[in-house]
């Protein structure tokens, strides 16, 4: 997800209350409860930047390196994405599409029967 810039879906609706934050989705109809590094991150995913691009921000905000952050911040976003949150972002979805797309040829190359 390298090139991916990970964007909020329009419809969830993200609240933050005092040191607490909440996003609903109305799709799933569930409640997902965020950390502040969560909501941080979640707020982050705004569609402008790539996901190496917001862990360089992040690093620089909390002065460490960006490797000390860089694994739980792609598993902050993959989470996201895999639980429907955020849309992986227009490269991402592409490389999605065209993995599918080889996926369904191997599998029609498998069933083609092969002669003898």
């Amino acid at each position: 997800m390298t090139d991916a810039r990970p964007r909020l879906r329009d419809d969830v609706t993200f609240v933050e209350v005092d040191q607490e934050a909440v996003a609903y989705d109305p799709l799933s109809k569930l409640v997902h409860y965020l950390n502040p590094m969560g909501s941080i991150v979640l707020q982050l995913c705004d569609g402008t930047s790539t996901v190496d691009e917001t862990i360089a921000e992040l690093a620089e905000a909390q002065e460490v390196e960006p490797t000390e952050i860089d694994e739980s911040i792609r598993a902050l976003v993959d989470n996201f994405v895999n639980v429907g949150l955020v849309e992986p972002g227009e490269a991402a979805t592409k490389l999605r599409e065209s993995s599918q797309q080889e996926d369904k040829r191997a599998k029609v190359r498998r069933e083609v029967p092969h002669s003898e």
